[in-house]
């Protein structure tokens, strides 16, 4: 997905390597559009913060993810 189309507060899945983590909550934009801040709920309880390629290639939105599985 666009990274331009996150929206604050929205939960997303992350789809990498390492298998599927979600919900992410995204939480904002930092130094000047270059990294992307995603809350992690619990268990995972802390932040992940990515760049723009890494978001446009792994995060999906939650309903998006959904109908492709």
């Amino acid at each position: 997905m666009d990274a331009s189309e996150l929206v604050p507060g929205e939960e997303y899945i992350y789809l990498g390597k390492d298998g599927r983590t979600g919900p992410l909550r995204f939480e904002g934009v930092r130094e000047g559009g270059r990294i992307y801040v995603f809350d992690l709920p619990r268990p995972r309880v802390g932040q992940m913060m990515m760049g723009r390629p890494h978001v446009e290639r792994a995060i999906r939105r939650i309903e998006q993810w959904r109908q492709t599985n």
